[in-house]
């Protein structure tokens, strides 16, 4: 199995890894995001037993001027 980040955001707010954690982001070319919340809700499973906390969001870039 494969698991790939486009990108995280570090934020603060208290976690395993100190006074700061991060969120997933997903970059997407399309114009209409679909359905994000089972792709960033699997990322944000991965981050929260990496880092001891769920991410509160997760964000999505898209549109084809990133």
């Amino acid at each position: 199995m494969c698991l790939s980040f486009d990108g995280l955001k570090k934020i603060d707010g208290p976690s395993n890894l100190g006074d700061f954690h991060y969120i997933p982001m997903l970059f997407y070319e399309g114009r209409k995001v679909g359905n994000p919340k089972t792709p960033s809700g699997f990322l944000g499973l991965f981050l929260s037993r990496i880092q001891g906390r769920a991410p509160e969001i997760g964000l999505i870039w898209h549109g084809r001027q990133l």
